[in-house]
């Protein structure tokens, strides 16, 4: 009897593979429509928001540098003062 429960458990296993493949196929055929749809749109929007944040970001920088060269080329002893004493304080800091 254990031989023929185990051959009628072998043949479930054998039968309902095509089944579970379909299955899996039809599964993985959403999930792509709907990464494409959706999610695909999202992420072509957060990509943007990403470039755009980083241009953004680069013109900030930009003048920010040209502010403190500005400021350099009007105060060049201030300038002078400031970065020895900053030097110091992380040598300081720095031991």
């Amino acid at each position: 009897m254990a031989a023929s429960t185990d051959s009628n458990v072998g043949d479930t296993k054998i039968g309902a593979e095509p089944d579970i493949r379909t299955q899996l196929q039809q599964l993985r055929d959403q999930v792509e429509k709907l990464l494409k749809g959706t999610a695909g749109a999202k992420v072509t929007e957060a990509v943007e928001y990403a470039e755009d944040a980083l241009r953004h970001g680069k013109v900030i920088a930009r003048d920010q540098v040209d502010t403190l060269a500005s400021t350099v080329r009007r105060q060049p002893i201030t300038a002078l003062a400031v970065a020895a004493g900053v030097g110091f304080l992380i040598g300081r800091l720095m031991r």
